[in-house]
């Protein structure tokens, strides 16, 4: 399997009950609009809702410290890891994004429309009041 495969196209979340959105992509355009002058490099990063990986690919092109990606989709965490399972600066866990709790701070914590207002609310609360 190609990695380019992977990363592209939209699958649709078992999740959708649960507040989640469809495994969509963000836009490597805008990916590199967002992340100017090296932003990322040297960075601890959290990828909330890490879906396929295509945020992961971008901060690792772009000399990113350590990345975490959370997914909630089992399936879709699996397969994202196992892509990235040589790069020991990647960790991708399959857990529900409102309920990770990490003792590990982060410089950035990114998300591209993974949930609901009110998950996105719930999540940024709870990361709030764990310090994340």
């Amino acid at each position: 399997m190609r990695i380019r495969s992977w990363l592209g196209g939209t699958i649709k979340s078992r999740y959708r009950n649960e507040g989640a959105y469809d495994v969509a992509n963000s836009d490597y355009q805008v990916l590199r609009t967002l992340f100017k002058k090296d932003i990322l490099r040297g960075s601890v990063v959290l990828d909330v809702g890490c879906g396929k990986g295509r945020f992961v690919n971008f901060a690792l092109k772009n000399n990113v410290q350590n990345i975490v990606g959370i997914e909630i989709d089992e399936l879709v965490a699996k397969r994202t890891s196992k892509i990235f399972s040589n790069k020991k600066n990647v960790e991708i866990i399959n857990v529900d994004a409102t309920t990770y709790v990490s003792k590990q701070s982060f410089d950035i914590i990114y998300m591209y429309n993974p949930f609901s207002k009110e998950i996105v609310e719930k999540f940024f609360n709870s990361a709030v009041s764990n310090k994340v």
